[in-house]
């Protein structure tokens, strides 16, 4: 197909991964579209003004290939599916970040500069154990090693801020199974 005189030739021109092999004809509102080549192998057809301005720099194989890499990172979140462990962690950031008023007793509540990161977090704690959760001792503190383990539904009942459980934690205490493993 022929360049129209008012479209600047693209043809032969690289815009990220995408090579411009020809004109492919103009969209309802006479914007250029092009035929493009990705390095990848897959062609598709681009408008002009998103090669450009670099909005678009791939069929879309560069942008599966950088969210797959944030996904695995640690390997604790795939295809949009978080494990237990990363959703304790998210919880943990969001119950002492969030400050309107839903989780009021946890504003003065926070997060250890090391644990912002999930990569420690999951080094220090470890995965998370089936029915365990996420708690602090005797519910007082921030969350940071030392203050923070995986507890069971039973050991979550009893830390609480009272002095008859403060009293029963200390004397009964034994935290989640797998915590004293490790």
């Amino acid at each position: 197909m022929k360049v129209p005189k008012h479209v600047i030739n693209l043809v032969g021109q690289t815009f990220g991964r995408l090579k411009v092999m020809e004109f492919a004809g103009c969209d309802k509102r006479r914007s250029s579209l092009w035929r493009c080549v990705c390095q990848c192998g897959e062609n598709c057809i681009v408008l002009g003004g998103s090669l450009s301005s670099g909005n678009t720099a791939s069929c879309g194989c560069l942008n599966l290939e950088l969210s797959a890499g944030r996904l695995t990172k640690h390997g604790y979140t795939t295809h949009n599916k978080r494990s237990p462990t990363y959703r304790s962690w998210m919880n943990m950031l969001y119950r002492s970040e969030n400050r309107d008023g839903h989780h009021l007793s946890y504003a003065e509540v926070r997060v250890c500069d090391r644990w912002r990161k999930f990569e420690n977090f999951l080094a220090d704690l470890g995965p998370r154990p089936k029915g365990c959760s996420l708690g602090r001792i005797l519910d007082t503190g921030n969350y940071e090693p030392g203050n923070a383990f995986w507890m069971t539904t039973a050991e979550q009942s009893l830390n609480r801020r009272n002095r008859f459980n403060i009293r029963k934690w200390t004397s009964t205490s034994t935290f989640c199974p797998a915590q004293q493993a490790a």
